[in-house]
């Protein structure tokens, strides 16, 4: 399967132009074509994530803004986009965000993008964990874990940390290490 935040951690995965077609799919079952999906949107998203960062690290360097450390940006109540934190350029980045619309509407299709495929992910391993449970009280229990996990999530989604060029999203990192265990 397809791991897009290792891909995106490592920045060399090549990403698929168009989906992945998978001979006899029908023959394969509902499962096959949930996963292809899932690897679909995770591929894509994690090509947008890389092609904004890129220009994201071009238009803050033609600004001269300071890259030496994190900037973690996030949507804020308003829609609007804002800096969390402290960051010795700040204001600059925020007003960027709101000077250019076309960049606004980037970060906010590329948040949105890795946040819903946290949610896919935390809601295909809830189905997974969920069939397998036994009686009530199991089921019970992996829906408490994946409640708490889901609310965990939710508190880091629309945040995107740019660091050493890498942009890198919060819903995503943490479901794949909330997950990983």
């Amino acid at each position: 399967m397809f791991d897009a935040t290792s891909a995106m951690a490592a920045g060399t995965a090549i990403f698929p132009q168009a989906p992945v077609v998978l001979e006899g799919l029908a023959a394969a079952g509902p499962q096959a074509e949930i996963e292809r999906k899932a690897e679909t949107l995770a591929a894509l998203a994690a090509r947008d994530t890389q092609r904004f960062a890129r220009h994201l690290v071009r238009v803050l360097g033609d600004e001269g803004i300071r890259q030496d450390r994190a900037i973690v940006m996030a949507v804020l109540p308003d829609g609007s986009i804002g800096v969390v934190g402290a960051h010795p350029d700040k204001i600059r980045v925020e007003r960027l965000f709101v000077e250019d619309e076309l960049l606004s509407h980037t970060f906010h299709t590329v948040v949105r993008q890795n946040d819903m495929v946290a949610s896919a992910e935390i809601c295909r391993r809830y189905l997974q964990e969920s069939y397998g449970a036994s009686g009530n009280h199991g089921r019970m229990a992996v829906w408490r874990r994946y409640r708490a996990l889901c609310d965990q999530m939710e508190s880091l989604a629309g945040r995107l940390t740019l660091v050493s060029g890498r942009l890198m999203s919060g819903a995503l990192d943490f479901t794949a290490t909330a997950l990983a265990q």
